[in-house]
């Protein structure tokens, strides 16, 4: 057995395929699955629950793992109504404040101060597609439809910087909080996390790439599949700071993701997940699912399962 299990939420094409399923990431063994009433929408972990967010809804289903850490934590009762029909979770790196985008509005909803909730909204009515929270907790960034990028303060909502011109269709941050990483068509640009200015840009032989910064900060991956020929995946490892090629890993491709704890990725598939390794020859395992994956999280056994 690993030292962490895989969740996974994914939807069905009736509700027999809607649920929650825990995988080995060492075998892709499937080890269990709890079925939901409603299609989830999106997942994260926090002290020994499983927050999970369904179609249609201002509720947060709870899957409890184990009984909390610490004392404290999200009021989800008091939270959970704020919700407006979000299709986006994120939460902060201490576990005190959740994040969910809904349409075009970001939710900042305070676990120790519920009074001190804010909504906010991210530009227009353009629908946040992407909600990725700061590590260092002081920021939220949101990127719309048409590929606006937004600054947040993490804790009171006020709008920091935005990005304009550009139609960005992706957004990860580096692990120190000191930039971030978006793609426009074939071009990755790299953008400083404060002002959101261009700091280095690369085009790279993709129409469109996804991607993601190594737990360390030594790499920035982009996961590209050729115009001419979709099945043959690459991802490439460049420098995070000068954008310059590095070295590629063939026959590997990812998409929505996060990193789990041994700093292995797990992405998302149409009908699963896979975990794969990143560093030299790439590889991994990958679990089939009952539905189609929409979100990913983890659980440390003695932690929170």
């Amino acid at each position: 057995m690993s030292q962490y299990v895989v969740y996974v939420a994914h939807r069905g094409e009736d509700e027999e395929g809607n649920g929650v399923s825990a995988v080995d990431p060492c075998t892709g063994e499937l080890l269990a699955t709890v079925p939901l009433d409603a299609a989830p929408l999106d997942i994260v972990s926090d002290d020994g629950k499983l927050l999970v967010l369904v179609d249609d809804s201002t509720e947060l289903r709870v899957l409890e793992l184990a009984p909390p850490r610490v004392e404290g934590g999200l009021d989800l009762t008091r939270l959970a109504k704020n919700l407006d029909r979000a299709q986006l979770l994120g939460i902060s790196p201490d576990g005190k404040r959740l994040y969910a985008a809904s349409r075009s509005v970001l939710h900042i909803l305070d676990g120790e101060h519920p009074d001190k909730s804010v909504s906010v909204s991210a530009d227009g009515a353009l629908k946040i597609v992407r909600l990725v929270v700061g590590p260092d907790g002081a920021s939220v960034y949101t990127l719309q439809e048409e590929g606006v990028v937004t600054r947040f303060d993490a804790r009171t909502g006020e709008k920091l910087a935005r990005t304009a011109g550009m139609a960005f269709r992706s957004l990860v941050v580096h692990p120190d909080s000191s930039a971030l990483y978006s793609s426009a068509g074939p071009l990755v640009y790299r953008l400083d996390a404060a002002t959101l200015r261009q700091t280095a840009s690369k085009k790279l032989a993709a129409a469109e790439s996804a991607l993601a910064v190594t737990p360390d900060g030594s790499r920035l991956c982009a996961s590209r599949v050729h115009v001419s020929d979709l099945y043959a995946a690459t991802t490439l490892l460049l420098d995070p700071v000068t954008l310059e090629y590095d070295r590629s890993l063939a026959h590997l491709f990812f998409d929505d993701h996060r990193w789990a704890p041994d700093g292995k990725l797990a992405t998302i598939a149409q009908k699963g997940v896979a975990v794969i390794d990143l560093t030299e020859t790439g590889g991994g395992v990958v679990a089939e699912l009952p539905g189609t994956a929409t979100g990913v999280a983890f659980a440390v056994p003695g932690e929170n399962t």
